[in-house]
């Protein structure tokens, strides 16, 4: 018969395990990985384990095993707080009224050309992709602009680009001033 070392603290009985990692293992896939255990966080599955197991540095070994789990890194959610809050665009009552202008870049080189001018139009989600060079400033952009869409769709009001605020301040400069318009 086997003799079972317990560890009582405060009026707690927990069984005393011994530092052996494939019984800690075991141990983890039952608190962790099985079906029942679902994947629990850190917290609770400490919180599992102290409540029938003791060993030394118990917190730790849990902290790494749930960090180091694969299972949960991809399906758990990330949550950080991103840098500003998202803002619902409003929904454009005509097409091509708003678009989104943004550059694929670092493209093999294709008949002289490194990189994609993506033209969308919020409300249909048209595409245009405009084939252009990584070098291209702010009044290069409004020529192919001015070629590719201004001709086919009009002007917009509202164009949204992740780029540079500077360059589409530009941008928008270089197009009026094509246009031979007052911005």
């Amino acid at each position: 018969m086997h003799k079972l070392l317990i560890y009582v603290k405060d009026g707690e009985r927990r069984l005393s395990i011994p530092r052996d990692k494939h019984l800690i293992r075991l141990i983890f896939y039952e608190v962790h990985d099985a079906a029942t255990a679902a994947h629990s966080g850190i917290d609770r599955a400490f919180a599992e384990l102290r409540s029938k197991f003791f060993w030394p540095k118990m917190k730790r070994d849990v902290v790494k095993y749930v960090k180091t789990c694969h299972r949960c890194q991809v399906n758990k959610p990330y949550r950080k707080r991103t840098s500003a809050p998202l803002q619902l665009m409003p929904i454009p009552e005509t097409p091509w009224e708003v678009i989104s202008l943004d550059f694929i870049t670092n493209l093999p080189k294709s008949k002289g050309y490194d990189s994609i001018l993506v033209v969308v139009c919020y409300l249909t989600k048209m595409t245009h992709l405009i084939p252009t060079h990584m070098t291209a400033d702010a009044v290069k952009v409004a020529e192919l602009f001015i070629e590719h869409i201004f001709q086919l769709h009009g002007l917009p009001k509202a164009i949204v680009s992740h780029r540079d605020p500077k360059f589409t301040s530009k941008f928008w400069q270089a197009l009026f001033k094509t246009l031979e318009t007052q911005l």
